[in-house]
């Protein structure tokens, strides 16, 4: 009768199926904290979040306990030109970055500093907004109601409600001036790796074999976009398994190498990354009879396409940790019997195994 499937081996193929399924969870937003100070006749920092979400929906304003946020320091101040705003961002390891934002009103200042924001993160975020979201110009005298002044004799003194005369806007739908143009997404880049790790594998002999192994990696670091494609080399030996029957015993060891190819790479937060692969296996399976009136020994070949679903923990760090479960179907199946003809294993249609490794990046 063929073996089953141990419950182990059956929801470590649940899951590499599952991951495999299911859709590619990209990074939707990044999270950034604000650090606002503006005199109280400027719009509050609730009008500039609201500005900078406006034109994208990647963003998340974040409170300073958000260790992971991008931050942003903003002091606006007015001059008798309008107004102008320092805007510094901070990241760690680096020295702060600062730059100043002028505009003709406060309102066009914050305007100006969430398009900044939202650009710096989203390149393709909306630049144009309809025109209730534009500054507005001011509205001129009325013909009717205030009648021309006086011809100057000399340089008259302004009155004491006189106000200083402002730089009107070019246009509505004109953009905040001094916007700097869209920022290009980081350069591609191909990041390497290597690492060990344990397997069980099962169904390659009866019940599950421990396997260890080594890793090599290399994937493509597209920042911004989950088509990230991966590749790996991995070889794996197991332990000898050792199944005893009636009038003898089998003992059991698998040597494989995997190439894996994965399409995409969905990662949150630089925490944890998801991705889906197409494995290849090729190898042997040897098996040896012992305690037998007739001792053979057999080597088959392996050959097992398969599926694979991989969870990376800190893919962006120097160390990086990984679990995997992967479902293979074995192109060559035998059944392993000791003369006359007591069945010692045969190999089943599917298998499963569940993997866990560290790695570091070289490069």
């Amino acid at each position: 009768m063929r073996p089953r499937l141990s419950p182990i081996v059956s929801g470590v193929l649940a899951l590499a199926v599952f991951l495999w399924l299911s859709p590619v969870w990209a990074q939707d937003f990044v999270a950034v904290h604000v650090e606002y100070t503006a005199p109280s006749p400027c719009p509050p920092a609730a009008e500039l979040s609201r500005a900078v979400q406006r034109r994208t929906d990647k963003v998340r304003i974040v409170g300073a306990d958000d260790a992971w946020a991008r931050s942003y320091t903003i002091a606006i101040r007015e001059d008798a030109a309008g107004a102008v705003a320092e805007l510094t961002l901070l990241q760690p390891n680096t020295p702060p970055s600062t730059r100043s934002v002028p505009g003709a009103t406060c309102e066009s200042v914050v305007r100006a500093l969430g398009l900044i924001i939202a650009l710096a993160v989203d390149p393709e975020a909306k630049r144009v907004l309809a025109d209730d979201d534009e500054p507005v110009l001011p509205t001129p005298p009325s013909a009717t109601t205030d009648p021309p002044p006086p011809e100057p004799a000399a340089s008259p003194e302004p009155t004491v409600d006189s106000k200083p005369l402002r730089r009107p806007e070019a246009s509505r739908s004109s953009e905040p001036r001094d916007v700097p143009p869209s920022r290009p997404r980081p350069a591609d880049r191909w990041r390497f790796g290597a690492g060990a790790q344990v397997a069980q594998v099962g169904a390659v002999a009866p019940g599950v074999t421990t396997a260890f192994g080594a890793t090599l990696g290399a994937w493509r670091d597209r920042r911004g976009t989950p088509v990230d494609p991966s590749f790996r080399a991995q070889f794996f030996r197991s332990l000898e398994r050792s199944v005893t029957v009636t009038d003898g015993r089998g003992v059991f060891r698998w040597t494989a190498a995997a190439l894996s190819a994965c399409p995409v790479r969905a990662v949150w937060r630089d925490l944890l990354a998801v991705t889906p692969c197409a494995v290849l296996e090729v190898g042997a399976l040897r098996v040896n009879g012992e305690d037998t009136p007739e001792p053979q020994s057999s080597r088959r070949p392996w050959l097992a396409p398969g599926l694979e679903g991989v969870v990376i923990l800190n893919p962006s760090g120097a160390v990086f940790f990984w679990l995997a479960g992967r479902a293979s179907v074995p192109a060559v199946r035998a059944r392993y019997f000791i003369i006359p003809n007591e069945t010692v294993y045969e190999m089943p249609v599917i298998t499963a195994s569940g993997h866990a490794g560290v790695g570091v990046h070289f490069l």
